[in-house]
């Protein structure tokens, strides 16, 4: 079903059409009304922005049934309930102090600013990212905890202040909102120390799977394979891989759609029913992330559906993300990004664009023999370009679409 509801509010100025809380609060009475009812726990109460990086951003409406159980959650940490506190640490108010790096209206700012709110540890946001402004705060604010997106690490990582020991208060870094490159992840445990953890989730689904520190170390020791996984799922949330159109779940290690179903899961998007009835099914959500799960239930992502490249006179299939993890344990690259083009002999033809380090040289010929001597030819690119940075969105995560635009022109 779509959402709809008769209004919706924001916390000053906002770019949809909103009522302005914080001026109607201004006029409201400091007593409570009497007789107001309590909101059903399905109705919706919040919209978030999706993250838009291949077509026009949607609005993705939750319930109060979400935050109930993500109160629930957070409630298990502060118990350090085993079972659970690998998604959200426990926070002590007079010794934590969070900081929020991406924006409050998309869900990994949502996410990390609530346990702060919860708890009652002081919360400091960050006005926009830039990674010298962000490990300055770190380091002045004595942040404890926070989450990044993964173009953001890597931007933090590349920085000349960042070294190991320069933070010693950081107790909890969250990676996730996209998919993180396992050498870029397994050198920022190098950096930053044992305090990194995965999480996964999307504006339609806030929390997903979960990798905690702890656990990412010790198993990741024991199963390197481990670092490209994103964890296991949350409290009662389900995972399933399923193939195109079907309801049943593909076996171990067989890559499908990743589909979720639980308390964290949207009620659908905002005055958009054509694609809510795309996304939702019998209260499944189609993710639209590529992946599959091995036997131990750890889930690994392998692309986005809409950015798997099909190429090649047999029309296989190139991951984007399986590429773009090697291109990133390249000396000299930043930063990656691969996009399928239009190509009369293959189909598609994939093409790359790199973010060097400043002051190294990369040769395109040398990127493209060392591609196809990892992954074969068929991921061997047919164009390399090479940039300072690659655009990104908003909230921080790498902008294909403006990629493609810019290919077009």
């Amino acid at each position: 079903r779509s959402v709809h509801a008769p209004a919706l509010f924001s916390l000053g100025p906002c770019a949809v059409q909103c009522a302005d809380l914080l001026a109607l609060a201004a006029e409201c009475p400091t007593a409570r009304p009497e007789g107001i009812p309590a909101p059903a726990a399905d109705e919706a109460v919040t919209v978030l922005y999706t993250g838009g990086t291949l077509g026009r951003p949607k609005l993705a409406a939750h319930s109060h049934r979400l935050y109930a159980a993500l109160l629930g959650l957070v409630d298990e940490a502060q118990q350090d309930a085993p079972r659970n506190s690998t998604f959200f640490p426990p926070m002590a108010p007079a010794e934590d102090r969070v900081l929020v790096s991406t924006l409050l209206t998309h869900g990994s700012g949502h996410l990390t600013s609530l346990q702060a709110l919860v708890t009652g540890a002081p919360l400091v946001v960050l006005p926009e990212f830039e990674a010298g402004a962000a490990l300055r705060v770190l380091r002045e604010e004595r942040i404890t905890a926070t989450m990044f997106v993964p173009p953001m690490m890597y931007a933090l990582l590349d920085h000349p202040d960042c070294a190991p020991g320069a933070f010693p208060d950081l107790r909890r870094v969250v990676v996730g909102g996209a998919a993180t490159s396992p050498s870029r992840l397994q050198q920022a445990v190098e950096v930053f120390g044992p305090v990194l953890s995965q999480g996964y989730g999307q504006s339609e689904a806030l929390g997903i799977s979960a990798f905690g520190a702890e656990d990412l170390a010790s198993e990741a020791a024991r199963r390197p394979e481990l670092w490209r996984s994103c964890g296991r799922a949350i409290t009662d949330t389900e995972i399933e891989i399923r193939a195109e159109n079907s309801t049943v779940a593909l076996p171990a290690r067989q890559v499908g759609e990743v589909c979720v179903r639980g308390e964290t899961v949207m009620l659908g998007y905002y005055e958009d029913p054509e694609r809510t009835a795309e996304a939702l099914h019998d209260g499944w959500l189609r993710t639209g992330d590529m992946g599959y799960l091995d036997a131990e239930g750890y889930l690994y992502l392998v692309d986005r559906a809409k950015d798997i490249i099909v190429t090649g006179s047999t029309s296989d299939n190139v991951y984007s993300r399986v590429l773009e993890d090697f291109l990133l344990t390249l000396p000299g690259v930043r930063n990656a990004a691969a996009l399928g083009v239009p190509d009369e002999e293959y189909g598609e033809a994939v093409q790359i664009f790199l973010a060097t380090a400043e002051g190294t040289e990369v040769d395109p010929d040398a990127v493209g023999a060392a591609v196809t001597a990892e992954l074969g030819e068929l991921y061997t690119p047919r164009k390399t370009v090479l940039l300072d940075r690659l655009p990104t969105t908003k909230v921080g995560k790498v902008d294909k679409k403006a990629l493609r635009a810019a290919l077009v022109s």
